[in-house]
């Protein structure tokens, strides 16, 4: 499968996990050319290593324009919600959300947002 759609589909089923967090800040990164730790790659899981090593292969190519800026809003969405489900002085994410959440698509053509799953 293509790293872009590994990785959505890992936002969309697992946007509170903490490996889920650092693949949405590594994109950001990416596409923003902001610095990027490579401890926080080393503290991934072998599954969501290998999919940052090949999505930053795959971000290196700049082909694929409409799978990369839906990527790219799916993470920025996750960085707002996880902002927002913060308090103050706890870190970015949790390993698990005690409630599951699903991207839900707006009928009016609105971006995807992060909703609960029905």
């Amino acid at each position: 499968m293509h790293p872009y759609k590994r990785a959505t589909r890992n936002i969309k089923c697992h946007p509170f996990r903490r490996d889920t967090a650092v693949l949405a800040d590594l994109i950001l990164s990416l596409e923003s050319h902001r610095l990027f730790s490579l401890q926080r790659l080393f503290d991934l899981n072998g599954r969501s290593f290998r999919l940052a090593v090949a999505l930053m292969g795959e971000w290196k190519r700049r082909g694929k324009y409409a799978k990369k800026a839906k990527l790219l809003d799916l993470s920025v969405q996750l960085r707002e919600v996880l902002a927002e489900r913060r308090p103050s002085g706890e870190g970015a994410s949790t390993d698990e959300a005690p409630a599951r959440q699903k991207v839900v698509k707006a009928p009016t053509g609105e971006p995807d947002r992060l909703g609960p799953e029905r």
